[in-house]
């Protein structure tokens, strides 16, 4: 199905989705209660990503425009996935009264650390500038594709432009060491992720800040994040506006934000509502979840690769077949059906939610956590809602951020040793 045929089936259909949404909503909050902190806690995104999906495969039921098969399977999956992540719980961490230690550890050197980072996000971030024609949300071409020129250089810049802020907060409101340059430095981040095209990167500083005040009950961060929540629908609204502009589309503003939230379950109604499950080969695991690093790594020596399957890209070309670079997130859900089947997807689905509960929850597993934990578990948090959304990139910036952050803090515990 097509999203402009989704749009009309919800047109005609409007009073059963709100009944089905209004429902679906007082079901997540039910299960997932004691695990929101805030508004502002990342798994709100991510669930109201699942009670939008979950909303539309109930509204195809009803109307008869899925298989039993795939409504099925949706919905074992998404009832393992529940189960698996609410396995732990985050409530209750608090570090303050231990950040003194955090910070002053005889084999960790925190300034080290801050100054290494905030060189390399100086010089990756320079780069950048250097590499890109234009800055990725005044251009006509697939962010995804600029930045998948970048090659490992992407990498770095995922994780630094959040790590940066965070460590820029630890130093000011822990060790309070403050400097004027550090405003200019989440002024840097902040554009940064604002013009790189995506309409609510903004939030991954914004989560990282909120995470940072759970674990130290910072008051003055809360009430900086009070602010914050004036700046998201800002700041989405202004890249919208730009990117219609910057692609010729003369959708009404509000019309185009109301649309892209109504469509938020677009590889299911284009994945379930067609032949497009029955046309896929075969999907190898490993190949799906770590074939993007292989492709890195190999091409820093300029080896080729085989061109890996990418459900998003392959779907969006199923139905456009000349778009490149462009395409919907994998939720759980699908991805697991493609690579498991109907039934033994439910595990893989268990897993995912298992680790997104993981994820979350870690550092209360630290009887004497250091800063670069807390800092990795700040990031791992962020990006956690994707385990939500499409677990594949949720693993994949995990990923990114061990490799970028754990150099970083052992060059800084070496130094401190001699």
């Amino acid at each position: 199905m097509y999203p402009n045929e989704y749009l009309d089936l919800l047109d005609n259909n409007f009073l059963i989705f709100s009944e089905i949404f209004i429902f679906n909503i007082l079901i997540y909050y039910i299960i997932y209660k004691k695990s929101i902190d805030s508004i502002l806690d990342p798994i709100v995104l991510g669930l109201a990503t699942s009670v939008v999906s979950t909303t539309t495969i109930l509204l195809f039921f009803f109307v008869k425009q899925i298989e039993n098969l795939y409504f099925y399977s949706y919905y074992l999956n998404e009832l393992f996935f529940m189960l698996g992540s609410i396995s732990f719980g985050r409530k209750g961490i608090n570090l303050k009264n231990t950040y003194i230690n955090l910070c002053t550890k005889k084999e960790f050197n925190f300034i080290v650390f801050n100054n290494l980072l905030t060189a390399i996000f100086i010089l990756s971030s320079l780069l950048y500038i250097f590499n890109i024609e234009q800055l990725p949300i005044f251009s006509q071409e697939s962010r995804l594709i600029i930045f998948q020129r970048l090659g490992l250089l992407t990498w770095i810049l995922d994780v630094v432009w959040i790590a940066l802020p965070i460590s820029i907060i630890i130093k000011r409101n822990i060790l309070n060491l403050r400097s004027n340059f550090d405003y200019i430095l989440i002024l840097l981040a902040l554009f940064f992720v604002i013009t790189k095209g995506g309409k609510t990167d903004i939030l991954f500083i914004i989560y990282s800040f909120f995470i940072y005040s759970v674990i130290f009950r910072d008051d003055k961060v809360n009430k900086l994040l009070n602010y914050f929540v004036i700046l998201i629908p800002v700041t989405a609204i202004f890249s919208t506006f730009i990117i219609l502009n910057v692609w010729e589309n003369d959708t009404p503003l509000f019309s185009y934000i109301y649309n892209r939230i109504l469509t938020t379950g677009d590889s299911l109604f284009m994945g379930y509502v067609s032949d497009y499950l029955q046309s896929i080969r075969s999907v190898d695991i490993v190949e799906y979840f770590f074939g993007g690093i292989r492709e890195r790594l190999l091409g820093l020596y300029g080896i080729n690769v085989p061109e890996r399957f990418i459900f998003g890209f392959n779907l969006w070309g199923y139905y456009y077949p000349d778009s490149f670079g462009v395409g919907p997130n994998a939720r759980t859900n699908i991805i697991g059906f493609i690579m498991f089947g109907p039934y033994l997807s439910a595990i893989f689905a268990y897993i995912v939610g298992f680790l997104f509960s993981l994820s979350r929850s870690y550092i209360k597993f630290y009887k004497d956590p250091t800063i670069t934990n807390v800092i990795i578990y700040c990031l791992i948090s962020v990006y956690s809602l994707y385990f939500f959304i499409d677990p594949s990139l949720a693993v994949a910036y995990i990923i990114k951020i061990i490799i970028v952050i754990t150099p970083i803090a052992f060059v800084a515990s070496i130094r401190i040793r001699k």
